[in-house]
């Protein structure tokens, strides 16, 4: 599977949870969400490191990608500052980078499998505006 389909799925995983002032979203809370949406889409179950983590939440505050995620660290749980926040509300600059994303997901199409695969890029679809074709040449 695409690191970067995995990637994805772990931002949105933590994106959630952060999202959620109901849950306390501790690395290790962080870790099973990831593990357990990673393990429903390959079928195997497998650990994702807190160390995976914390990078992700690296590059989420990071301007990398342009998130620039509001998220703050207290009392060993994380959350976002601004509760309304979501990386995947995006502004037209944003849309541009997943426009970026969808193209390079459409040209590994093959190589990925899965279920949410071809949900993940009807949403994207959606969010930018492409078309996706029946075949990739």
């Amino acid at each position: 599977m695409s690191a970067i389909l995995n990637a994805l799925i772990r931002y949105k995983q933590i994106d959630k949870c952060l999202r959620n002032r109901f849950v306390d979203c501790t690395i290790h809370k962080m870790q099973e969400v990831c593990s357990e949406a990673l393990a429903e889409f390959r079928g195997v179950y497998k650990l994702v490191s807190e160390r995976t983590i914390r990078d992700d939440i690296r590059v989420m505050r990071s301007e990398m990608l342009g998130f620039e995620a509001p998220i703050v660290f207290e009392d060993e749980k994380y959350y976002y500052s601004d509760p309304n926040y979501s990386i995947f509300d995006v502004s037209m600059e944003e849309k541009e980078l997943l426009k970026e994303v969808f193209l390079m997901l459409l040209k590994e199409r093959e190589k990925l499998t899965g279920p949410e695969v071809g949900a993940l890029l009807k949403r994207l679809s959606d969010v930018t505006g492409e078309g996706i074709p029946h075949q990739i040449p």
